[in-house]
C-alpha cells in the first residue's frame, strides 16, 4: 500500500522526491541507498545557491535520472540500473520543452 501512495505522490507531484526513493528502494526496483547516492549528489550541486533548502527550487530527483551521465562516481553495473529503473517512470512525462 505505501508503493501505491509513493506512486500517486510521484504522478501528482513529480518532484516529490520522497516518494520517488520510496518506489526506487521497494520491491519492484531493488536499488540501494549507494545506487541512489550519485544521483542525489548531481541534483545538491546542480542546485543554484549553495545554501539552498533542501526541497527549494533546483532539480527534482526525476530529473537527475535524465542526467546520469553526469554523475560521478556512478559504476557502469549503477548506471544501467538507474536506467532500468527510471524508464517506466520518466515515460509518464512528455519531454521538456526547450
Amino acid at each position: 500500500m505505501a508503493d501505491l501512495h509513493a506512486w500517486l505522490r510521484i504522478i501528482g507531484r513529480p518532484d516529490d522526491s520522497a516518494a520517488l526513493v520510496r518506489v526506487l528502494l521497494g520491491s519492484r526496483y531493488r536499488l540501494g541507498l549507494g545506487d541512489l547516492a550519485p544521483v542525489a549528489n548531481w541534483r545538491a550541486a546542480a542546485r543554484p545557491g549553495a545554501g539552498a533548502e533542501p526541497d527549494g527550487p533546483g532539480p527534482a530527483m526525476l530529473e537527475a535520472f535524465d542526467h546520469l551521465d553526469g554523475c560521478t562516481g556512478l559504476s557502469p553495473r549503477r548506471s544501467a540500473a538507474c536506467r532500468a529503473s527510471a524508464t517506466p517512470i520518466t515515460g509518464c512525462w512528455p519531454p521538456p520543452r526547450g
